[in-house]
């Protein structure tokens, strides 16, 4: 509300992925970690796969930012119940409670005083500190809460849906890079080449563009990134390798919390096989809690909870090694210096430049409802977000051109926190994750039994206009539309 949204979300992302990297180096100092060990886990935890390739969702980063001023502040339940309500704040519970419950899990592992006592005192300063940030929170968790309570995954996700967006056993290999879990996959398929052809008419110029394939790529984001973000949470190959490395020498010196660190990692990873694996599928369909969520490959981002302590842990291991301590210190940074170039290689380009002017835009679609919707709602179909090939290559001259008209529509048509510029009134809950049962068995109605039967519940809750991608004599017989086409025929279809 205070700066105008396309100038302020550029310099809120930077400020957000600072946080996290200062967030990240102080802790794993705080665990007694050199410099150089320590800025390799911050630039793991701030410049890897969890944060950059889920950039699209700034409350989810936002709030996984905060989370290592959680564990840095353990012993101090005040300022540690501040960082927690501010990650709650940050708008994505989930992954506060994901990383909340991983602290509890290895907050022994870090405790300065491994004694019964000591660990004792320590999970009850933690216990504490996380009560106050529930408290603090309560703005947010408590409505979020009730509209759990008031929704349809409140009485659980059927098992099919529970487990869809599971990763197979070979794209896990995305948690060291995508491209490798991809090359991975698509050398056990066999070619089927395809071909397309997609016509674009614009100002009354009309381009063909072919697209030929070979293969079905699983990791394939339909909006133009490298990979999908929920097989994205990428350490690179050097952080995988510092990690593994630590744990290793965590093992071997110190066996009982090697063992547990082993254990939570392997549980994480387990947990992102959904119905690929018979374990992972029993721990979907048994343990308490899991049967309210949806997507096992969403829950990367409980691997770095572990994987930037243990990366730290490996390079500080180099400081260990029969060598000068220039030559010590040599390593250690060279290790660190290549984590971060390796990932600031990774991310570079892992998402579509777009103009900035397409998040002020507002489009004939946000122009026609903000001056007639009032205090009405408006209500859209979910066949509405169709990307029409922006992932694709083409050679063709007015490619970029085609593929900047999509993305320019895209931010203009309501997209979940896309309406946050716009602030209009939705009805449907359309590509939100938690929605009340009600809006859910509206959509419902709309969609099986048509405008004319769900009509008075429309009228009920204050729906005034409806949104489609395009409409035949068909669908507006069966569903009772009147078409206002667009004016501007390169805008992606018909409203």
């Amino acid at each position: 509300h205070l700066f105008p949204f396309a100038h302020a979300l550029g310099p809120y992302l930077l400020a957000v992925h600072a946080m996290a990297a200062a967030g990240a180096y102080l802790w794993l100092r705080s665990l007694r970690l050199g410099r150089w060990p320590a800025l390799g886990g911050a630039a793991l935890f701030a410049a890897g796969g969890l944060m950059v390739g889920h950039m699209q969702y700034p409350n989810l980063t936002s709030t996984v930012a905060m989370t290592p001023w959680m564990f840095l502040l353990a012993d101090r339940p005040l300022l540690q119940g501040l960082a927690s309500a501010a990650a709650l704040a940050a708008g994505y519970p989930p992954v506060w409670a994901g990383m909340t419950a991983a602290h509890f899990a290895l907050r022994w592992l870090w405790a300065a005083e491994p004694t019964p006592a000591g660990l004792a005192g320590a999970y009850l300063r933690l216990a504490a500190g996380t009560a106050l940030g529930c408290a603090l929170g309560a703005v947010v968790l408590a409505p979020g809460l009730e509209l759990a309570a008031n929704s349809q995954r409140a009485r659980g996700v059927d098992l099919q849906e529970r487990t869809n967006y599971s990763m197979t056993p070979l794209e896990l290999l995305s948690l060291i890079h995508p491209g490798v879990a991809r090359r991975a996959v698509l050398a056990r398929q066999e070619a089927k080449p395809g071909k397309e052809e997609v016509v674009w008419t614009y100002e009354g110029v009309a381009s063909t563009f072919t697209f030929y394939s070979s293969y079905q790529d699983p990791l394939e984001d339909p909006g133009g990134a490298k990979a999908i973000p929920w097989k994205s949470a990428y350490a690179g190959l050097g952080g995988a390798t510092a990690a593994l490395g630590g744990l290793a020498w965590l093992i071997a010196a110190q066996p009982a919390r090697g063992a547990w660190a082993g254990a939570f990692m392997g549980a994480c990873v387990l947990l992102l096989l959904g119905n690929h694996h018979p374990a992972s599928r029993w721990l979907w369909e048994n343990v308490p809690g899991l049967s309210f969520l949806r997507g096992p490959a969403r829950l990367g981002f409980l691997v770095y909870a572990a994987t930037a302590p243990l990366a730290a842990i490996g390079l500080a291991a180099l400081g260990r090694l029969r060598a000068s301590k220039t030559m010590k210190r040599a390593a250690m940074a060279a290790g660190a210096i290549a984590i971060l170039g390796e990932l600031a290689w990774l991310g570079a380009g892992f998402y579509p430049t777009i103009d900035k002017a397409y998040y002020a835009q507002r489009g004939e679609l946000v122009e026609f409802l903000t001056e007639r919707l009032g205090t009405h709602r408006y209500w859209q179909f979910t066949l509405l977000e169709v990307w029409a090939y922006v992932n694709k290559r083409s050679d063709h001259p007015r490619y970029e051109e085609f593929k900047q008209a999509v993305y320019r529509t895209y931010k203009q048509k309501l997209f979940g926190l896309s309406n946050g510029p716009y602030h209009l009134a939705a009805a449907s809950g359309s590509y939100e994750p938690l929605v009340p049962a009600g809006t859910e068995r509206l959509d419902r109605d709309v969609l099986e039994k048509g405008i004319f039967e769900a009509g008075p519940r429309l009228r009920w809750a204050g729906v005034r206009y409806m949104t489609n991608r395009r409409f035949s004599p068909e669908l507006e017989k069966t569903m009772g539309i009147r078409r206002r086409p667009a004016k501007d025929p390169g805008t992606g279809g018909k409203w």
